[in-house]
Parts: C-alpha cells; sequence; structure tokens
C-alpha cells in the first residue's frame, strides 16, 4: 500500500471510512496514521483499559459498560467535584 510505504498520505475520508468500517474512534485511527499526537493516558485508564482489553466484550456487556459509563458521566455533570483520592 502507498500509505504502509509512506508514498501518500491517507485523506480525512478515507480515514473516517476505516473508522467506520472497523466500529473505533475516529480520533484513534488519525492518532494511528500519525496525524494526531500519541496521548499518554494517566495510569489510573490505563489500567481500566487493560483489564477491558482482557475480558470478552459481548453486545450485552458493552450495553452495560456503556450504560455504567453514561450514568457516571452524568452523576460527575450534577454533582460537585470531588477528590478522587477521598473516594477510595
Amino acid at each position: 500500500s502507498q500509505w504502509i510505504n509512506d508514498r501518500r498520505t491517507p485523506t480525512p475520508e478515507s480515514l473516517d471510512r476505516i473508522a467506520d468500517a472497523l466500529a473505533v474512534d475516529l480520533h484513534e485511527v488519525y492518532r494511528h496514521a500519525g496525524l494526531y499526537a500519541p496521548v499518554k493516558d494517566a495510569p489510573e485508564v490505563q489500567a481500566v483499559l487493560g483489564a477491558l482489553r482482557r475480558v470478552r466484550l459481548t453486545p450485552e456487556r458493552v450495553r452495560t459498560l456503556r450504560a455504567v459509563l453514561e450514568s457516571w458521566a452524568s452523576y460527575d455533570r450534577t454533582s460537585p467535584a470531588k477528590d478522587a483520592a477521598s473516594e477510595s
């Protein structure tokens, strides 16, 4: 491929189609294409992502995870900020 051999840069439209076809975040595709700088996640995020990669994500589990995360996000938007260390 001309992309792989650095003879051609993928267009934003191509990257969008790749993200759709793989059902992944468009920003992640841009990162892998070298158009966005790599992101260094906090250790807590790395730990959660590592655990997530070790489980079989069935459609039901994905729905459950999304519901939990959306619930937490909704709570965080409407509640006063707390120190994360005091919640442990």
